[in-house]
């Protein structure tokens, strides 16, 4: 039997059949048998050979023997009763088994035959202009019987007929039953109720989204969204890679939503498309189309491509979404690949595509990840900073611009030896410790290896700046400095800076040098220790620095003595004093020649005026003694002569 649902399906292809020559008229003879029928040797008869469950048999007598007792075995389980009505409650073929004890032959039968009330199965499809077509494709049944639902009168079809088309006068809501029965049997079998809302105009479907909701190895699954009318039929047509040979796919029960899986989405791209039907004459109002896209995402050295397949028909733009991110818009529907250039090696790049039609419809691709690699030798490391602080060398640098850094490793050249690795880190910057920064000239360079595992080339090299003292030989109060030249960075050295720091580490002072490398420093510091240190500043807008090892100076304490003196009471050297430099306790004491004392002082600011007791000591020779406590604590003394003048 074709039905009415097959033939739909015939038309998924778009070429009509005019279908309504497939209605004829229908048989609308019924077999309603309720006439009595007899037992094989003619003694009894019963109302009903067939009928559904539950089925009541009356058993009417018709041997002629009066009251003789007649016993019935209605199910043959060897159980006989009087009763001459028996219900059967169960589907299934039994023998009425009649027992006569008196006569030849005792027994008599019949066979019933009991169907199960199993609801005929249907469907209702609207068509225009309150029109429905009923479509039975029920094969249990012998004949069907149909009520409309609005008084018109019953229709009663055999098996594999086609049901009339039903026109209603006026649009409504109507209650469509259909009623199995079988030849030659009792009249009680199921039947089956549906309502439908008739519809005036046939109404098309929008198709507004596509989605490839799931890829697994070679399968996966298209999510529709629509807007459908439920009063409705609707199909739904599938085509593959393209859209000129649309099939059925199946009818649309959900309003909403529905789900097609078992596709190679992989491999192909699949259009679709939701017609409206009407089953009455045969008219399709087909939705919008919307195509899958078969996107491909391929890892290349240091970029990812993607490559995608779909139809260009009402084409607006694709949306390109990088980490559900918005990369990029295309819009030409004669591009079908894109390169992303913006990745890092062993980073998980997942791409989604979204084609935008122009009728507003959506049709987004599955999400395909990939792993970024390269291979490209990393760019060196070009800007270094190696700095002096204690027995310690801080190098710092700049990360590379362009790569991803897994790690850094720094290696070391001591006096010009060869260069070996002396540590790892995974910051730009390094502590080399335990140096002898103050005799050897340390050099450094960075090398690393990429997210990718690639190495870079040796980078820049750097050397410590490295500062030496010498006391000038020929300037007494001098002392002559000279350091290396600091070469780390690209932009080279703007100035050198001589500091002196405290022998706690603060600045006393700091001398702009310029480019020199040496410079001759006169000693007139007020500390007794202190220490000079270089520091570099780089010609950057944001001037790097680099510093030098430290060299500590002490200077012993100094007294000085004048030969001479003239107390005359001119103003001019009237005064024997003590001059000298850090001087933390002082004692002076003057003697005559014989070693008479005549002067002491405990207070280098305080003097010997030339008298002694209130009287003026005469010209000649006086002998000193000074003993003095420098602010470190060291003793020193000091003794000599000097000569008193009256003139």
């Amino acid at each position: 039997m074709i039905t009415i649902r097959q033939q739909i399906k015939n038309l998924g292809s778009g070429r009509l059949i005019r279908f309504l020559g497939l209605l004829f008229l229908v048989n609308l003879t019924t077999f309603h048998l309720s006439a009595q029928n007899t037992s094989a040797g003619g003694r009894f008869e019963v109302d009903y050979i067939a009928g559904c469950a539950p089925l009541t048999i009356q058993v009417t007598p018709i041997d002629g023997l009066g009251s003789i007792v007649r016993q019935y075995d209605y199910d043959r389980n060897g159980s006989f009763v009087n009763d001459e009505n028996f219900t059967f409650t169960q589907a299934g073929t039994y023998t009425i088994l009649q027992v006569i004890q008196n006569v030849v032959p005792r027994t008599d039968s019949i066979t019933v035959t009991v169907y199960d009330p199993v609801p005929p199965t249907f469907s209702v499809f609207n068509c225009e202009s309150n029109s429905i077509q009923v479509d039975i494709d029920d094969t249990t049944y012998d004949q069907y019987e149909i009520d409309f639902g609005d008084g018109s009168p019953l229709v009663t079809i055999n098996q594999g007929q086609i049901v009339p088309t039903h026109n209603y006068a006026l649009q409504g809501s109507y209650p469509i039953s259909v009623r199995g029965i079988y030849n030659s049997a009792f009249d009680n079998c199921g039947t089956n109720t549906t309502t439908t809302n008739t519809i005036n105009i046939l109404q098309a479907a929008r198709l507004s989204l596509l989605e490839v909701t799931h890829i697994s190895a070679d399968t996966g699954k298209i999510q529709l969204n629509y807007t459908t009318n439920p009063d409705v039929v609707y199909q739904l047509e599938q085509s593959l890679n393209g859209i000129s040979n649309f099939q059925f796919v199946k009818f649309i029960n959900d309003p909403a939503t529905c789900i097609i899986d078992n596709l190679n989405t992989r491999d192909n791209f699949y259009c679709y498309r939701i017609n409206a039907f009407d089953a009455c004459n045969g008219t399709i109002l087909s939705s919008d189309t919307l195509c899958s896209i078969n996107l491909e995402a391929i890892a290349n050295d240091s970029f990812n491509e993607l490559n995608w397949l779909t139809s260009s028909i009402n084409f607006s733009n694709i949306d390109i979404e990088k980490d559900g991110a918005s990369l990029t818009s295309i819009g030409s529907p004669s591009i079908s690949n894109y390169q992303d250039n913006d990745v890092i090696c062993n980073i998980d790049y997942c791409y989604q595509l979204r084609l935008n039609y122009t009728h507003g419809g959506v049709s987004i691709s599955a999400t395909q990840c990939v792993t970024a690699f390269s291979t490209i030798t990393p760019e060196s490391i070009s800007e270094l900073t190696a700095s002096v602080s204690g027995k310690e060398i801080t190098i710092d640098w700049d990360a590379p611009v362009n790569f991803t850094v897994d790690t850094y490793f720094v290696e070391r050249s001591i006096n010009g030896g060869v260069y070996e690795r002396v540590g790892s880190t995974t910051s730009n910057s390094f502590v080399d410790s335990g140096l002898r920064t103050s005799n050897d000239t340390h050099c450094y360079f960075i090398q690393y290896t990429d997210q990718c595992g690639n190495a870079s080339e040796p980078g820049r090299i750097s050397c410590a700046i490295l500062l030496s003292l010498d006391k000038n030989p020929n300037i007494v109060g001098q002392n002559f400095l000279s350091w290396t030249n600091y070469e780390g960075w690209t932009s080279g050295v703007n100035s050198y800076f001589l500091e002196k720091l405290d022998e706690n580490g603060n600045l006393i002072s700091s001398q702009n040098v310029g480019g020199s490398l040496s410079y001759s420093d006169n000693i007139n510091s007020t500390e007794q220790i202190f220490q000079y240190r270089i520091r570099a500043i780089s010609n950057d807008a944001t001037p790097k620095e680099s510093f030098s090892n430290t060299i500590l100076v002490i200077s012993e304490a100094a007294v000085a003595v004048p030969g001479a003196f003239t107390p005359n009471g001119d103003g001019l050297n009237d005064i024997l004093e003590a001059k000298g430099k850090f001087i933390n306790e002082f004692s002076m004491h003057i003697f005559t020649r014989w070693g008479e004392l005549l002067f002491q002082s405990d207070n280098k600011d305080v003097g010997w005026d030339g008298t002694f007791n209130g009287k003026l000591m005469p010209e000649g020779t006086y002998i000193y003694k000074i003993n003095v406590i420098d602010f470190l604590g060291n003793s020193s003394s000091k003794s000599g002569s000097f000569v008193l003048l009256r003139k």
